[in-house]
């Protein structure tokens, strides 16, 4: 990502890349550790795949980080894969929101399924 921001005519000085983190959180966790050591609260620009920019932002957030993102090209016959991949990392790491999500949606279902046979027997 140095490289490509460098032929996009960014200055190298400006540049701090992270290389330590296995995951996008740790990433950001360790980017702003960096961050913080050249200017405090700084705005911060991210680097990473066109695809990944959302989840990344999301973990920026997480961290603790003000920052924007700005993706890489990807080339189109990997689209399909990576929007995979995004979607299930968006479903993984937002887990419990996603399961309260799915059982108020039966419990609210039921219940309207419920409604509708209770009136339908008032009905008749």
């Amino acid at each position: 990502m140095k490289n490509y921001l460098v032929e996009q005519g960014i200055d190298e000085s400006i540049i701090y890349p992270e290389t330590q983190s296995a995951t996008t959180l740790q990433n950001m966790k360790f980017s702003k550790k960096i961050a913080d050591a050249h200017k405090e609260n700084a705005a911060i620009l991210f680097s990473t795949t066109n695809y990944h920019v959302f989840r990344s932002g999301m973990f920026s957030a997480k961290a603790g980080m003000k920052a924007g993102g700005i993706g890489a090209k990807t080339k189109w016959y990997f689209w399909p894969n990576a929007q995979m991949r995004e979607f299930i990392g968006l479903l993984a790491s937002e887990w419990k929101i996603n399961v309260a999500f799915i059982v108020l949606t039966v419990l609210l279902s039921t219940l309207f399924a419920n409604i509708a046979a209770i009136i339908t027997m008032i009905v008749k």
